[in-house]
């Protein structure tokens, strides 16, 4: 956290207070952030995709920055400043390309089975415990119905539900989901704190994208997740 130590001495102070003043006006912003943080990282160092909510902020900043210091800190930098949940390590440079196909292309997808996550991963070079614990992003926030429509309506084509899903989990979904525009918090009675209640309602049959509870398909990520649903040893 001492990369613009020399170089803008203010670059945190100055990310921090507008972070935490926006975040106060709009309690859903981290998510939105984290949301933007891990597609920067995940297909190059730049934002493809100008839908993404929450680009407002980073101009904000990016704007009082050039202002206090022109032209030395990077926007992945600022999105790693504002991301941050506790140490970061700074140090990215921005990217001169950014290509909307790389992000269809290489984005992980909420329907995603775990050999497509795992193969994804692998190919940025991250393994199974970097998707284990990138995969607890999703205690914070809130999904579309649409999205998992699917297991809770038609899971195999036949108007039915997917069994593997908690049914009381289920018939509470069926519940909140009677338009697909509704959206659902992704971490139930958790999702505006970040936390590892993520992987305990997994071990629940409450994982609410099919990217989430195909964590427990696999035998090692099935481990590295029943590990990290203690809090202690996930902010170790």
């Amino acid at each position: 956290m001492t990369f613009y130590r020399e170089s803008c001495p203010r670059a945190e102070a100055i990310v921090r207070n507008i972070t935490w003043s926006r975040v106060a006006a709009n309690p859903a912003l981290p998510a939105k952030i984290l949301r933007l943080q891990f597609r920067d990282c995940f297909v190059r160092d730049t934002i493809p995709n100008r839908s993404l909510e929450g680009l407002d902020v980073i101009d904000e900043i990016k704007a009082e920055l050039e202002a206090e210091c022109p032209l030395t800190v990077s926007c992945a930098n600022i999105l790693v400043l504002a991301a941050r949940d506790g140490g970061v390590l700074t140090g990215r440079r921005d990217e001169r390309v950014s290509l909307a196909s790389e992000a269809l292309d290489n984005l992980p997808s909420p329907a995603s089975d775990f050999n497509t996550l795992q193969q994804q991963f692998a190919d940025n070079g991250q393994g199974v415990p970097d998707l284990v614990v990138l995969s607890v992003a999703h205690t914070i926030g809130v999904a579309h119905c649409v999205v998992f429509a699917k297991r809770l309506f038609n899971f195999t084509g036949n108007n039915d539900t997917d069994a593997s899903l908690d049914p009381g989990y289920t018939a509470t979904l069926k519940a909140q989901c009677s338009s697909p525009r509704n959206t659902v918090g992704l971490d139930p009675n958790s999702s505006s704190s970040f936390d590892s209640h993520y992987f305990v309602v997994l071990f629940r049959n409450q994982g609410l994208l099919t990217s989430d509870v195909t964590l427990l398909m696999d035998k090692r990520a099935a481990n590295f997740a029943w590990i990290y649903r203690k809090f202690n040893v996930f902010l170790a």
